[in-house]
């Protein structure tokens, strides 16, 4: 019996490569995720221009020690930053600027101030992200209520600034 014509046309296996990509590149993956990839476009192009590394063991143990160390840190970084915002809550932060005899403000503050300012007094490093303040940018000498939002729910703190 001879081979039918359909089987001849069959398209021959491809072969795929898994490699880790060192860096972000557009429709294949992002910087340190395993993609499997066709070993032609791996080692002519991804490996040879420093995209990608071939995903053997060694390498593989590396990339989930390095993942391993950036949620340590990650978590460690989200724990100072919860015990300093607990710190916050219910503290009046005094901040003087200069002002005129109306009490109004020469310079507004805004959120990136603010979070300047706690930086400051309090050694605190926040994105303004996780500030809220309803009369920021402020424009007036005064007491202002200022949250600090984290996932965990809202910490208020209380800024009070002075006419120098």
């Amino acid at each position: 019996m001879a081979a039918s014509p359909t089987s001849q046309l069959r398209a021959p296996k491809l072969n795929n490569m898994k490699v880790i990509m060192l860096q972000n590149v557009k429709g294949e993956g992002q910087k340190d995720n395993i993609v499997d990839i066709s070993d032609g476009y791996a080692l002519n192009s991804l490996i040879p221009q420093k995209k990608a590394i071939q995903a053997t063991r060694e390498q593989l143990a590396a990339l989930n020690q390095k993942n391993n160390a950036k949620e340590q840190a990650s978590h460690a970084e989200n724990e100072a930053l919860d015990n300093a915002i607990n710190n916050i809550a219910g503290t009046t932060i005094v901040y003087t600027c200069k002002a005129n005899e109306k009490g109004s403000l020469f310079k507004k503050i805004t959120l990136l101030d603010i979070a300047h300012i706690l930086e400051e007094k309090m050694q605190i490093k926040l994105p303004p992200s996780m500030i809220e303040c309803q009369d920021a940018p402020i424009k007036q000498v005064g007491e202002f209520h200022v949250l600090l939002v984290k996932t965990g729910g809202k910490k208020q703190g209380l800024l009070h600034n002075k006419a120098q």
